[in-house]
Order: C-alpha cells, then structure tokens, then sequence
C-alpha cells in the first residue's frame, strides 16, 4: 500500500494540506494496527496509495503525512508508536481509537489502556483549562 517514489528534501516538494471543510466526513476513516503500534487517519477512505513522509510541523519522528505521490496532496496521516508512545504525550488523541477499525487488539484492551492512562488524560485537561484561563485573564 506504502508508495515510496517520493524526496519530501527535494526543493520542489511542498505538501498541500485539504481544506477541512472540503472533507467529506463519511469517508474519513480511522484504522489501528496492533502488531504495528500504528493509527492510520485517511481523508479520502483506507487502502490508498501514498507515501509516508514525516512530518515537519511536529518536533516528533513518528507523525508521518500520507502524501499522494503525483499531486503532493496530503491524504491522510499515520501515527507510529500510538499507545506505547504518542497518547502518553497527547492523550487527547486516544479518543480516536473510538472510530477506528481495531486490528489485532480486542475492545477490552483498549478499555485497560483508557483506564491506566485516565491520570495522563486528566492531568492534561487540567492543564488545558489552567491555560485557557490564563489566556483570557491576561
């Protein structure tokens, strides 16, 4: 499925971003992959051909863009390392497993996993709030 015809250093390559609007939610599809460790965000429905470039707007070296090799456009994301990793930084993002297609991790595990990381989620939304009333108090 993985295209890798693609130099995300070469001078000319610029990714292009779809408009959110223009997303038809219906065909937003959100996969997991166990044996991966992997979430898989298609815009345009699963099994596309793209290839995987990582990510310049995140300091993280597991966020890659899925881009569609003869156009640049960005067609969804792939997020490397998702529950042993990347929730514990950005738990907000474990509500995505809710969407997704699991494969290869039943429901109750998902399940332990929310459970052990609740600490994590609620540390975060505390902070979120603590910032968003700073902001409107400055």
């Amino acid at each position: 499925m993985a295209v890798t015809n693609i130099d995300p250093g070469a001078p000319d390559f610029s990714p292009q971003w779809p408009e959110r609007t223009d997303l038809d939610i219906a065909q937003v599809a959100f996969t997991y992959d166990a044996a991966s460790d992997t979430l898989f965000i298609d815009f345009y429905g699963p099994g596309r051909p793209a290839a995987s470039v990582p990510s310049e707007d995140d300091d993280r070296d597991d966020v890659y863009l899925r881009v569609d090799p003869a156009t640049a456009a960005v067609v969804g994301l792939q997020i490397e390392h998702f529950l042993s990793a990347f929730v514990l930084d950005r738990p907000d993002y474990l509500d995505a497993l809710e969407l997704a297609d699991l494969h290869g991790i039943p429901p109750d595990q998902v399940d332990a996993i929310r459970e052990r990381l609740a600490p994590v989620r609620k540390r975060a939304a505390v902070d979120a709030v603590f910032d968003d009333l700073a902001r409107m108090s400055a």
